[in-house]
């Protein structure tokens, strides 16, 4: 902070300006008024020295967040403070909601994607979009394909942390001119050392148009993939991937 002056402010400006030298001096002070007055700002209080920024009728006790008026905190300004922050939770787009993480839900957003090939003008990043196909040739939106590859290819997702996962949800791509739906497809995770393949998988369906569900024995861990074995005649595409999971 060095010899910053604590009293420059504009209009924005949330202040919290304080000298070193001053907090220094008024370490040991039953009351740092110039420091509860800018600690008030980080609890996202406004001044109050423009006329149109004080309340209509006016205050009706003294406030340490106008400067000058009050040399303590006041039970006016602790009202202010359960007031200000009621109004700002409020705000969604400042505190979004977030789903529980102790709750299944799908976590393949929370993925990077690879895979072992993808067609040059696909991309991989469609299976974890976030958007519910029409049908498997939907093409308003992104697709991952690997034409004119055959035989088995994978794709991953790799998580940040650690997921306890026990579904899958697959949208295959078929557009009827090379890529199909695939003959097979197995279900892997990464134990730490290797990767091995889920147990009691029930589902693992190749159905177009529309999700094939595959439940299994609940498995922790930071990646997952499926292995793919195309046809003889076509290769393999996915329009969607969704993974339910929980965070440990």
């Amino acid at each position: 902070m060095g010899n910053v002056q604590f009293w420059r402010w504009r209009r924005g400006d949330w202040g919290q300006r304080v000298s070193d030298d001053y907090i220094l001096r008024t370490v040991n002070d039953t009351e740092i008024q110039i420091t509860e007055h800018e600690i008030g700002h980080g609890f996202g209080m406004p001044d109050f020295y423009e006329v149109p920024d004080r309340p209509p009728g006016g205050f009706p006790m003294p406030t340490i967040m106008w400067a000058g008026n009050s040399s303590t905190i006041t039970n006016w300004d602790a009202w202010l403070l359960r007031y200000t922050w009621s109004q700002l939770k409020k705000d969604t787009a400042r505190f979004p909601l977030v789903p529980s993480t102790n709750q299944p839900m799908n976590v393949a957003p929370r993925a990077k994607v690879t895979t072992s090939y993808v067609s040059p003008w696909e991309t991989v990043v469609a299976l974890n979009d976030g958007l519910d196909p029409a049908h498997s040739n939907d093409r308003t939106q992104k697709v991952y394909g690997n034409w004119p590859e055959m035989g088995t290819h994978w794709v991953q997702y790799d998580f940040d942390l650690a997921y306890t996962l026990s579904q899958t949800d697959v949208y295959w791509f078929k557009d009827g001119g090379g890529i199909d739906v695939p003959r097979s497809y197995k279900i892997e995770y990464w134990d730490g050392n290797a990767w091995r393949e889920v147990k009691n998988a029930n589902g693992r369906g190749t159905r177009a148009d529309m999700y094939n569900t595959t439940t299994f024995d609940p498995v922790s861990t930071t990646k997952i993939r499926l292995q793919i074995l195309s046809s003889s005649t076509a290769s393999t595409g996915i329009l969607e991937w969704k993974v339910t999971g929980i965070a440990l």
